[in-house]
């Protein structure tokens, strides 16, 4: 299993959106010198990504924002 995930490609479910294949092909790349957010722009690379285009990052911060699913627990 190690050298799989060393060695081969990440397969992406066909149901993925492309922005989602793309987020998650940059956030996986093994390179950390291209690897998404791993440049001098750090996370403002991610957050700009268009898989992220609809948050506003400022109401996220200020907890404005609903979250879209909230599961039912029984406790903490």
């Amino acid at each position: 299993m190690m050298y799989d995930i060393v060695n081969l490609p990440v397969v992406m479910q066909r149901h993925f959106s492309n922005d989602a294949k793309s987020l998650l092909t940059g956030l996986l790349n093994r390179d950390p010198s291209k690897r998404l957010g791993g440049g001098s722009a750090d996370a403002s690379d991610i957050m700009s990504h268009s898989f992220f285009r609809e948050i506003n990052w400022h109401d996220l911060r200020d907890k404005k924002l609903v979250a879209p699913y909230k599961p039912v627990t029984s406790n903490e």
